[in-house]
């Protein structure tokens, strides 16, 4: 999914009982300053239960966890044929800007620049 919530990255997710698994496909915004563009990938961890707003990523605590999850998730993504992302080549982050990105509302309607 490509979604607000996820600071634009493509991404997917899976859900375990109380831990939900986050894999981020390739490069991120910086949740405090969105200017900035960080090149990697990345995997977040939640116990929902104790952390409903996902405030408190456990990936690093719960190596285990993570790998039995994103083994799940794969096979899941494999058997059902999804269309996964691929890196654009063309892409120049010196040209990149946070403001040529779509704003959308809560219903995922885009919200025009000039009621932003």
């Amino acid at each position: 999914m490509y979604i607000p919530h996820y600071n634009k990255t493509p991404s997917c997710f899976i859900r375990m009982g109380d831990y939900k698994l986050i894999k981020f496909y390739g490069d991120y915004l910086e949740e405090k300053d969105f200017s900035k563009i960080i090149p990697e990938a990345k995997i977040e961890l939640y116990n929902l239960r104790n952390d409903i707003s996902e405030q408190y990523d456990l990936s690093e605590s719960m190596p285990e966890k993570v790998r039995e999850m994103e083994k799940m998730l794969n096979e899941w993504l494999k058997e059902t044929g999804a269309k996964m992302p691929v890196k654009n080549e063309n892409f120049n982050p010196e040209k990149w800007s946070y403001a040529t990105s779509c704003k959308v509302d809560e219903d995922g309607n885009i919200i025009p620049i000039e009621k932003r």
